[in-house]
């Protein structure tokens, strides 16, 4: 087995163990899950999170890696069933992801629509970017986030 396919089974091994004893849906804490690769999670633990916490005392950034696509495709159906029964959905911002994955999830919505969600600086972005009004550009090589 060649190391980078060792790399990345242990990895996701490991972080597929964690996932269960992580506490979810917690106040004040912003659950962010990415499929992308570790540079961009290292991105938002090492850089985003200290600086957006510092800014917004009382909140927490909670950076998670949820494996590959499917990982985060199985997070997006676990809140989509939390959803319908009232619950929290424990998931609050989806990094590198299609809403359109999680079948029903806009429709019921799981997601915002950028669209109609009022943000002051959304017409500034550039048409061409948008694939769905539930994504968001943010950056060049991941093409959109969800919430």
């Amino acid at each position: 087995m060649k190391r980078r396919d060792f790399m990345l089974a242990a990895g996701t091994a490991a972080g597929a163990l964690m996932l269960p004893r992580m506490s979810f849906g917690a106040e004040g804490t912003i659950d962010w899950y990415t499929s992308s690769d570790q540079n961009v999670l290292d991105f938002w633990t090492n850089v985003v999170k200290p600086k957006f916490e510092a800014a917004n005392p009382g909140l927490t950034l909670n950076p998670v890696d949820g494996g590959d696509g499917a990982g985060v495709a199985a997070i997006g159906d676990r809140a989509l069933a939390a959803l319908a029964s009232g619950a929290d959905p424990q998931a609050d911002i989806f990094e590198g992801f299609d809403t359109r994955v999680t079948v029903d999830g806009i429709a019921k919505g799981l997601y915002v629509d950028f669209e109609q969600a009022g943000l002051s600086n959304y017409s500034k972005i550039n048409p061409l970017a948008f694939d769905t009004p539930t994504n968001l550009p943010y950056r060049g090589s991941a093409g959109s986030f969800g919430l």
